[in-house]
């Protein structure tokens, strides 16, 4: 979790933006619970506080207003093309990071996309 002690260490700020359930955002932070915290996070968001789920750009905006952002100051980290559409319509660079369904997709507009995982540090 080196990107996080980063983010900590260098006094930036953290946002999860996500469209999945808050019962799935639970069960992640269960989960990786000897990795991440709730408390590591400036900002957790999901559907229920918007009115208009990604793909649109809603909670990007959510997120930006609450951590006080521009968003030309941020970087959105997303593993569907879907979700990357609402990262670039809210104006934020993105990094594809897509899950296995959907390792295929092309995320060209994404400033990078990475395809592997260490998962060594789950051990």
């Amino acid at each position: 979790m080196d990107i996080i002690n980063y983010v900590k260490e260098n006094g930036l700020k953290l946002g999860f933006v996500t469209s999945t359930t808050t019962n799935n955002i639970n069960a992640v932070f269960f989960v990786l619970k000897n990795f991440i915290q709730k408390d590591d996070f400036d900002f957790i968001g999901n559907h229920n506080l918007i009115d208009k789920p990604k793909p649109n750009a809603e909670i990007y905006y959510k997120a930006l207003n609450a951590l006080s952002l521009d968003s030309s100051e941020c970087i959105a980290i997303e593993d569907t093309e879907e979700s990357v559409k609402s990262s670039l319509d809210a104006k934020i660079k993105c990094i594809g990071f897509p899950g296995n369904f959907h390792l295929h997709d092309s995320f060209v507009k994404c400033e990078m996309k990475i395809i592997k995982l260490d998962l060594s540090i789950f051990k």
